[in-house]
């Protein structure tokens, strides 16, 4: 069973009150970012497809934001749901 979204890693107030949701590329990058401080936290895989399809529109909807690869020398980057789904699709948008 996947966790409720605020048990998910992360999910905190920005300094201008922005809900924000940490995504790292990988769960190591993930884990090391905990570096033992929160011992209940939940990481949660989410597939691509889930994303972009699901948590992108709730995301939008709820007003969050996401902060992209975070580390403990970094904040990470601050981004809409939409530019993060933006950025990915053109990623892999066929090169002409």
């Amino acid at each position: 069973m996947e966790p409720a979204f605020d048990q998910w890693v992360g999910v905190a107030r920005g300094d201008d009150g922005r809900t924000l949701i940490p995504v790292w590329p990988h769960r190591r990058f993930a884990e090391a970012c905990l570096d033992g401080r929160c011992q209940n936290a939940i990481l949660a895989i989410v597939p691509l497809e889930r994303w972009l399809g699901e948590l992108t529109p709730k995301f939008v909807r709820d007003g969050w934001h996401v902060v992209v690869f975070p580390t403990p020398e970094a904040k990470g980057v601050v981004v809409s749901p939409e530019e993060l789904r933006d950025d990915i699709l053109g990623e892999w948008a066929p090169s002409e």
